[in-house]
């Protein structure tokens, strides 16, 4: 992805971002107003996370230079019992961005029953 994302910058291509489901980084979890997951591209608000240090900060550039009509939240010092759905709810946001994390990771810590 490093490569691919800096091929992409360098070329200046716009990149059809709704083939990015199946891609293993770069991997959304949408959720709603309430906190529950939903469909991809059901919302406008999505939560990503990687713990892959080469790919943190060009992943978190691509979407500042992409995505400068919606507000993006990093979490840098992510502990699992840090953040709730709660807090998530009250957070403004489209995309928080988790460090140190991956996104299954998340899932669980989240949304585990």
């Amino acid at each position: 992805i490093k490569y691919f994302l800096a091929t992409s910058e360098f070329l200046n291509v716009v990149l059809d971002t709704t083939q990015l489901k199946t891609f293993k980084h770069f991997n959304p979890i949408f959720i709603n107003k309430k906190g529950n997951i939903v469909e991809f591209g059901q919302s406008n608000r999505l939560l990503l996370a990687n713990n892959n240090k080469d790919f943190v900060d060009i992943e978190i550039n691509f979407l500042q230079k992409n995505y400068r009509y919606g507000k993006i939240i990093v979490f840098d010092d992510f502990k699992n019992n840090s953040l709730s759905i709660k807090k998530i709810n009250n957070l403004d946001f489209n995309i928080l961005y988790i460090k140190g994390k991956t996104i299954n990771n998340i899932k669980r810590i989240l949304f585990s029953a």
